[in-house]
């Protein structure tokens, strides 16, 4: 479990790096001052997306740290989709 746990953080930071360098190109963008208002409103969305989505990655991850990552039968299953729906 210990090398699952290591490669899933390394992926963590690695994906974490990834929206740094995106956020920080959005913060250029609007800092540079030529994006028009729905422009910018949407960067601003793309950002808080990312804030967002890494804050609960980064959430995770220390929870795997602490309690270790929820082993295959913690994990509750997708329900089934109906073949005639």
């Amino acid at each position: 479990m210990g090398d699952d746990l290591t490669d899933a953080l390394a992926g963590t930071l690695s994906n974490l790096s990834e929206t740094i360098e995106r956020m920080e190109k959005i913060v250029k963008q609007l800092e540079g001052g030529e994006t028009d208002w729905d422009e910018s409103i949407r960067l601003l969305s793309e950002a808080n997306e990312l804030a967002l989505s890494s804050s609960q990655k980064l959430e995770q991850a220390v929870q795997d740290v602490i309690y270790g990552p929820p082993e295959a039968s913690e994990v509750e299953p997708a329900p089934e989709k109906d073949e005639e729906g």
